[in-house]
Parts: C-alpha cells; sequence; structure tokens
C-alpha cells in the first residue's frame, strides 16, 4: 500500500468530516422521531443514518489522527462521501424525496452538497500530500 505524510491540512478535514459525522449522528439518534416528522422524511432512515455516521465519524477521527496515511485509506473516504452524495441524490429523486415536504429535500440537498465539499477537500488534501513528500530529501 502506498503511504503518504498527510499535511495538516488533509488531516483537518478529515477531523472535521468526522466531527460533521458525530454531529449529525447525534442528531438524528437523539432527536430523529422530531426531525422526521419536520423534514417528512423516514424515521428509519434517519436511525439508520445516524448508527452508520457514528461510525463513520469516529473512523474518521482516527484517520485524521493515525500518525501515516495510505493513500488507499483516504481514496476509500473520498469514494465513501461520492456515494453518500449519490445515495442523497438517489433519495430525493425516489419516494422518499417525493414523500418529503420542501425542507426535508432541502435536508438531502444539503447533505450531497456537503459531502462533496468534503471529498473534493480530501482530494485536495491528498494531493498536496503527495507533492510535500515529493518535495522530502531523500532518507528524511
Amino acid at each position: 500500500m502506498k503511504h503518504t505524510h498527510p499535511t495538516s491540512f488533509l488531516r483537518q478535514v478529515l477531523l472535521a468530516d468526522g466531527a460533521m459525522g458525530l454531529a449529525v449522528a447525534a442528531v438524528h439518534l437523539l432527536a430523529g422521531a422530531l426531525l422526521a416528522s419536520w423534514l417528512a422524511l423516514p424515521s428509519a432512515l434517519l436511525l439508520g443514518t445516524g448508527v452508520f455516521l457514528l461510525g463513520w465519524g469516529v473512523g474518521l477521527i482516527w484517520l485524521g489522527r493515525a500518525d501515516g496515511l495510505g493513500a488507499g485509506a483516504v481514496w476509500a473516504v473520498i469514494g465513501g462521501n461520492a456515494l453518500w452524495a449519490l445515495a442523497a441524490i438517489t433519495l430525493l429523486l425516489g419516494d422518499v424525496g417525493a414523500q418529503a415536504n420542501g425542507w426535508g429535500r432541502a435536508y438531502l440537498v444539503l447533505h450531497a452538497l456537503i459531502v462533496v465539499v468534503f471529498a473534493e477537500l480530501q482530494w485536495w488534501g491528498l494531493r498536496r500530500s503527495r507533492a510535500a513528500l515529493a518535495l522530502r530529501p531523500a532518507g528524511a
């Protein structure tokens, strides 16, 4: 596996993504029924995503604090964020979006936009980390 020495920027983006995941997980798990009624989204969807985001957030915080990162791990996070955005848009365009109210549809769009921004920032951070590694003197 190809390892990279992550820049502080990449670490901060991973940590921010993890913190955001934990915050959304807390809202979905602790206030999912209330949120479901406000947004006209299925409470099972919010519960399921809350459980997933709890693990995702913990994993990203662990990854952001790790000494070294495998480039494959960062690519997996980028891919995961891209899939999350695709899932949010798919829900929006399907039955869930049709049953959601305007706020619920906006919530799905917001999820898609935020994770696309995180994926882009992580990709940029990975490129900067690789560039910084290439500039280091041999043996350093």
